[in-house]
């Protein structure tokens, strides 16, 4: 059965290997019916393949203008797509001069999707269309056919879906939109077989090797049981970890259907926590110099203070010390203009906001 999970190959371990970033997060899943609604703006990212498959969208990628930082992440902010044909979107950070990479994957339907034009038989096409706003970024599968379907029996692509995937900014949420779905009756003995492996996952992956293994961790969750009315479930993987089967769902979600999968950080008295009020800039847009303004309860909580601003490939550009007053600014005048992430730290208190240097 093909699994979306990002480290498959590597899930049985025979050397306990320790993890050097922290996954210091959980999933809260969700699941309601909403009516769909197609996009009505769009970029067409199959637009002129006409017949197309995996082999045509491997390793063609996007980089997002609005990158997804995660807390306790900062530094390694996620903006470059990789599209593949997966069914949803594989999201990564990767930098040349960092160690580990950052992943950030969601797979709607358990198949790689596909063109029905790839079927001599069909006259129809489907495409794969993409919407990034302010509040987040969509990807719109439509009419697109299924992979695994041309090698059951006869092969024809007789099977249709549509869906959306979503990634929304503010509260950090996968979000699955199923619309309109045709299964033809080989596909659906298929899945009647096997199931789909459905659900969302944050990962980071280490290229060092040690002990001839590659060192990684994944935090997974995935949706089983019945699609109307599914079961949950999360899954730490990493390199003390044993492969071991996962429960799957029993069938394509009906029309109308919303899954959405929440990352929250979880917190120990060792962790740092967000800050009880937001954390403001000015002037933001800058062009010199920048200033905090913090709600004198929140200041008098932080102790020392140290500020980084990261600019968009996660490398740290400035790195100062304050007193808890806040008193002064932080001088922005030499860097290039662009998007930047200013990152405040002091004891047992973290916050990350976003600023543009014009």
């Amino acid at each position: 059965m093909k699994t979306f999970l990002l480290f498959a190959s590597t899930m049985v371990m025979s050397t306990a290997l320790w993890a050097q970033l922290d996954l210091n997060y959980e999933i809260e899943f969700t699941h309601f019916q909403q009516d769909y609604i197609p996009l009505e703006e769009y970029t067409n990212l199959t637009e002129g393949l006409d017949s197309w498959d995996n082999n045509e969208l491997f390793d063609q990628y996007l980089i997002l203008s609005n990158p997804v930082v995660l807390p306790g992440l900062e530094d390694r902010p996620l903006n470059e797509f990789y599209i593949d044909g997966i069914a949803g979107f594989e999201l990564v950070y990767y930098n040349s001069g960092d160690p580990y990479e950052l992943i950030l994957i969601a797979s709607a339907i358990n198949d790689e999707v596909i063109s029905p034009l790839v079927d001599e038989n069909n006259t129809d096409q489907g495409h794969i269309l993409f919407l990034e706003t302010e509040e987040g970024f969509v990807f719109e599968f439509q009419n697109v056919g299924l992979e695994e379907e041309m090698y059951l029996n006869d092969g024809n692509l007789v099977s249709r879906v549509n869906f959306q995937v979503e990634y929304h900014y503010n509260d950090r949420c996968v979000q699955f939109n199923y619309g309109h779905s045709d299964i033809g009756a080989e596909y659906q003995a298929y899945i009647d077989s096997w199931g789909m492996l459905i659900g969302t996952g944050l990962g980071w992956i280490s290229w060092e090797i040690i002990d001839g293994q590659i060192d990684f961790s994944q935090l997974i969750g995935l949706v089983y049981g019945d699609p109307s009315d599914p079961s949950f479930e999360t899954v730490l993987i990493d390199g003390e970890s044993d492969e071991e089967g996962e429960n799957p769902l029993l069938g394509i979600p009906p029309e109308g259907t919303i899954y959405r999968f929440c990352f929250d950080q979880t917190t120990s008295t060792e962790e740092n926590v967000e800050l009880s009020t937001d954390l403001t800039l000015y002037p933001n847009p800058a062009t010199d110099v920048v200033y905090f303004s913090l709600p004198e309860e929140d200041a008098s909580r932080m102790g020392d203070l140290n500020v980084q601003v990261i600019d968009l490939s996660g490398s740290v550009v400035i790195e100062s010390e304050f007193g808890s007053d806040l008193h002064g600014g932080f001088n922005i005048e030499m860097l290039p203009t662009g998007m930047y992430f200013v990152r405040l730290t002091g004891e047992n208190l973290s916050k990350t906001v976003k600023m543009v240097k014009k």
